[in-house]
């Protein structure tokens, strides 16, 4: 079956009743407004009993913003640039999240609780940063699949020294 581009294949079997859980991000939503059965929006879950709150990973997509190197006004341009992210964080982010997500998208005050769970727990890390620039590792077993390949051993030898270097190269650059 050809998917649109814009929507992933679980958004379309979820949407017509196939899928029981579907782990997506926030945006999916809006593609989930029109769905006529009824769902509910839910943190991924705990570990054990001992996990303090539920987290949840930020989709490894990040917005940046680049400076020429012949800049002659670099301080006025980062001046610029953090009064447009801080009102960004003020007014779009909080209309965003209150109005779109909470508001139209979600379909119940319980899904909203749910939204605030989720935010509350919400994490970036090393590996979300970084992944393109090593050669999307985490996208592996998504790979495998795809292949209907069960030779982990092989992808990991045949990587791992592309990852290190690249691993290495990173590091490097931070210090």
């Amino acid at each position: 079956m050809d998917w649109p581009s814009d929507v992933f294949p679980g958004q379309i079997l979820f949407k017509n009743n196939q899928f029981l859980l579907m782990p997506e991000r926030f945006y999916a939503a809006v593609e989930l407004r029109d769905m006529q059965a009824d769902y509910g929006i839910i943190p991924y879950p705990k570990y054990d009993e001992a996990q303090d709150k539920y987290y949840s990973r930020i989709w490894d997509a990040m917005s940046l913003m680049c400076v020429p190197v012949n800049c002659e006004k670099t301080e006025a341009v980062g001046a610029f640039m953090e009064a447009m992210a801080s009102e960004s964080y003020r007014t779009v982010t909080p209309a965003y999240y209150e109005i779109a997500l909470k508001g139209k998208y979600a379909r119940d005050d319980v899904s909203s609780q749910m939204l605030d769970m989720v935010r509350d727990g919400a994490y970036l890390s090393f590996a979300s940063i970084y992944n393109g620039s090593l050669g999307n590792p985490w996208d592996c077993m998504r790979d495998l699949m795809s292949k209907k390949s069960k030779n982990f051993a092989s992808w990991y030898e045949k990587n791992e020294p592309v990852i290190k270097k690249a691993l290495n190269k990173i590091i490097d650059n931070l210090e």
